[in-house]
């Protein structure tokens, strides 16, 4: 026994807790010292019962017992031993060595067996060597059922499947995602659970695997569950090896469904923006552009490429003050919706109206991060309103002109009458001076129906014309402003024009425009002033 100070020094202190069941009590007390001197908590029996009875009451972590014992054989004694404490390592001792006892002691799982009498750092090396055993055992159930906790409770599928696809194991989430129970996924080939496309693509990476490839560990598909209906999956698929070669493939399984509906809804979104005819920006706190849809292309003329990078003030007209620009800002800063007209700039340096609407974006924290702006250009609608205004103003003139002609045509049909009979009086001086008060009465219904015609709104009519006439019509109307201007007017007409087939009405408004701007254009001239 010389010698058993020096064993393994490094284990000074032990926590194990120790059986020592042996009826030499000489024995039983010698070797109970020296493991107790080795930090060992060291209980003794002498008989099998005795020993037993302890281990019940207080369990161990081994036991050195002696085959030959009083009442029971120490072989016979270890299966009792071992429902009691299933974790104890058994070492036994003997005196009476025979070949059958030892091959019966390690059948019956017994760590070790020593003949007496044995070196003592024979015995504590074989009692470290069966302690580390007895941890590592308990490390490897521990390590085992923390495994099984988190296979269990993870919230993802976890499958194991072996070369042909089949499935061999599946924890309890992959029931849930699948809606089969693990029993009836074991077997069962999971190029099955898959559409026919995210079938293929399974089988082309796990041939790849077999023959020692590195297909991409993600796949994305769709799978079909017990009842019939899809859900997304995530599966990160690694191969499992034994002894270098692929004997398998690991699964995680994630339902992303979620994810797909939400990613759905943003390219439904994207392709919303992008179609959007009003232009659309994004910018950062700092106004900085960060996006803008086609629309904002088709409006201004910049691209995507362009202004990103840049801020709003690309587009900038000087058409408002720095007061105009600050209000905005202290608006969306505040978080406020701003909405207004401004005019800007286009990329070709034409500027244009715009209405535009800004909106603050905050963060989880309500922290203003971006703003979106909407932008519509209303160069069109402004032009539809100032016709439309036009029109109207054309419309009440052609209402009052109605009036007024209402209004002189009665006179001028009683003096036109009156003339008439004057006409016929004896005295030629006065029927002279009827016929002209007839020829002024003519003149005045005629501009009156010049001026009805003018302002009165008609959809275009094409007709034979009289340009002659038309031109006379014309100069009748806007002759009497161009001689208070002092500008001479001279008519000489063609009598060998043809008749035209056109709108009058127009042809009339084009002769009338031409010689509203000829007087303007005189009026600064030197006389004589002349239009022909």
């Amino acid at each position: 026994m010389a010698g058993a100070d020096g064993v393994l020094g490094a284990r000074e202190t032990q926590s194990a807790r120790l059986l020592i069941i042996d009826d030499d009590v000489g024995m039983r007390e010698t070797i109970g010292d020296v493991l107790q001197a080795k930090g060992y908590s060291i209980d003794r029996a002498t008989r099998g019962a005795d020993g037993l009875a302890r281990l019940q009451r207080a369990a161990c972590d081994a036991a050195i017992v002696d085959i030959k014992l009083p009442d029971i054989s120490g072989v016979d004694l270890l299966q009792s031993l071992r429902t009691a404490c299933p974790d104890l390592e058994v070492i036994f001792i003997t005196g009476y060595a025979s070949l059958p006892t030892a091959l019966q002691a390690i059948n019956g799982d017994a760590f070790a067996y020593l003949i007496k009498p044995f070196e003592m750092d024979h015995l504590l090396a074989t009692l470290n060597k069966a302690l580390d055993r007895q941890r590592l055992a308990r490390a490897l159930r521990e390590s085992e059922e923390r495994y099984r906790l988190i296979a269990e409770h993870i919230n993802d599928a976890i499958v194991l499947t072996d070369l042909e696809g089949r499935l061999v194991f599946a924890n309890g989430r992959a029931e849930v995602i699948t809606g089969y129970t693990a029993q009836e996924l074991t077997g069962l080939l999971v190029f099955n659970l898959l559409t026919p496309e995210g079938s293929r693509e399974a089988q082309e990476r796990l041939v790849a695997a077999a023959s020692g490839g590195e297909p991409a560990a993600v796949l994305e598909a769709p799978l079909r569950r017990k009842d019939g209906s899809l859900v997304w999956i995530e599966a990160n698929m690694a191969s499992v090896r034994s002894e270098g070669r692929v004997v398998g493939r690991l699964g995680v399984l994630r339902d992303i469904s979620e994810r797909k509906r939400a990613e759905q809804k943003v390219r439904l979104q994207a392709s919303a923006l992008d179609a959007a005819a009003s232009g659309i920006v994004i910018t950062d706190r700092e106004g900085t552009i960060i996006w803008a849809n086609p629309g904002f292309t088709s409006i201004t003329g910049y691209s995507l490429d362009e202004v990103t990078g840049q801020t709003s003030r690309v587009l900038k007209s000087g058409h408002h003050d720095a007061a105009f620009y600050q209000s905005l800002w202290e608006t969306i800063l505040a978080g406020q919706t701003w909405r207004g007209e401004i005019i800007n700039r286009r990329k070709d340096g034409a500027l244009y109206p715009e209405e535009q609407t800004i909106t603050p974006v905050r963060d989880e924290q309500g922290e203003i991060t971006h703003f979106i702006a909407i932008k519509e250009d209303t160069t069109e609608r402004k032009r539809l309103q100032e016709h439309l205004t036009q029109s109207e103003k054309l419309a009440a003139m052609g209402q009052l002109l109605a009036s007024v002609a209402h209004e002189l045509n009665n006179p001028l049909s009683v003096l036109t009458g009156h003339a008439a009979l004057l006409k016929s009086a004896s005295d030629q001086k006065v029927a002279d001076r009827a016929v002209k008060m007839i020829h002024a009465a003519e003149r005045c219904a005629r501009i009156v129906r010049n001026f009805l015609t003018l302002a009165r709104q008609r959809p275009p009519e094409r007709t034979r014309v009289d340009l002659n006439q038309v031109v006379r019509d014309a100069l009748e109307l806007v002759a009497y402003p161009i001689r208070v201007d002092n500008i001479e007017l001279g008519l000489e007409l063609s009598e060998r024009l043809p008749r035209l087939t056109a709108d009058g009405h127009q042809l009339h408004q084009v002769v009338i425009n031409l010689l509203t701007n000829a007087q303007q254009a005189l009026r600064e001239a030197p006389t004589p002033r002349r239009i022909t």
